[in-house]
């Protein structure tokens, strides 16, 4: 009784495990074949990178730079070999901080040497319409001046503004240029100055765009009084602007119309509305005492503040105004 009762239970659990084994292939027969599920994936636009961070004036790098002409290079009147030295220092200056277009112009003097013109473009949202901020690398021959505020003040301050404003957004585009031999050339009298920058003005034509604006910056680093100087030979509306916006500012100033002791000058003769800030008066002036130790940072920093505001602060109608009265074309 008890192995007929086992062997009956084996018999029906075969049964139920073969029953198993053979259904599922039926259903594998029977069942519709499923089509394969294909993803689909959807194409991805890569974000676009961030905007460069805002960039400000750094009086502190912009002392730097006047202090390695000044010191490092020292006295360098117009045509000389220290000259040439502060030339090269610029361009590559320029080509350090990214500008892939600097050219070193040269030209002759009528004593036989040579001097440059050192620029580089940083192309604005209008590259029709270009603003030159110069400044010039000579010191005054025969002073034995080092030239730490007069010049290279400003030739610190155009390497600077130079950095700051190539990823800072801007319309018009900046030309940034140093120019030589601005002082007036010993033993040539007093009407033979600013070589550099008359040269260059007298050839934008080659450049591209129209010069519609020019901003020299000339010792800005030792002195009591602000001014913004202008020949008036070319209309005012750069000078107005730039006025207006020193106003805004609350900064104190003085405009006064010069007889051209800058290289605005040069611009102002060829119809281009121009412009030349400076701190004044200074004791070291043309001077061997004239070192890069006496710069203030607080004037640097200040100038180089209003003329970067400055050109950020206007408008694509202010600078049509501009384009309109200016008569270089």
């Amino acid at each position: 009784m008890e192995r007929a009762s086992i062997v009956v239970v084996l018999m029906i659990a075969v049964l139920i495990v073969g029953c198993g084994a053979r259904s599922a292939p039926r259903e594998t027969q029977t069942a519709e074949a499923q089509p394969e599920e294909t993803q689909v994936t959807e194409p991805v636009t890569p974000a676009p990178p961030p905007p460069p961070p805002y960039q400000l004036f750094d009086a502190s790098r912009s002392i730097e730079y006047a202090r390695q002409l000044a010191d490092g290079i020292g006295y360098r009147p117009g045509g000389s070999a220290a000259e040439h030295q502060a030339a090269d220092f610029v361009a590559g200056a320029l080509r350090d901080l990214g500008c892939t277009n600097v050219v070193k112009q040269p030209l002759p003097l009528p004593n036989g040497a040579t001097t440059y013109n050192v620029y580089a473009d940083s192309p604005g949202s209008n590259p029709n319409e270009v603003v030159v901020i110069g400044a010039h690398m000579d010191s005054k021959g025969g002073s034995g001046s080092p030239g730490g505020n007069d010049n290279a003040s400003g030739v610190g301050a155009v390497l600077e503004l130079a950095r700051v404003m190539r990823t800072n957004p801007h319309i018009p585009t900046l030309r940034f240029a140093a120019f030589g031999a601005e002082e007036v050339l010993q033993g040539y009298g007093s009407g033979n100055h600013h070589f550099g920058s008359r040269y260059f003005a007298a050839n934008l034509g080659l450049m591209p765009g129209k010069v519609i604006g020019m901003i020299s910056i000339d010792m800005i680093g030792v002195g009591t009084s602000f001014y913004v100087n202008s020949t008036l030979a070319a209309p005012a509306t750069f000078a107005e602007l730039f006025t207006n916006w020193t106003e805004r500012m609350t900064v104190p100033y003085t405009f006064r119309q010069d007889t051209g002791s800058s290289d605005h000058e040069a611009f102002e003769a060829h119809g281009i509305p121009s412009f030349w800030v400076e701190y004044w008066d200074d004791p070291y002036y043309h001077s061997p005492q004239d070192v890069a130790a006496n710069l203030d940072p607080a004037l640097v920093k200040q100038t180089g503040h209003l003329v970067q505001g400055f050109i950020e602060s206007l408008d694509a109608a202010d600078w049509q105004a501009l384009d309109a009265a200016a008569a270089y074309h």
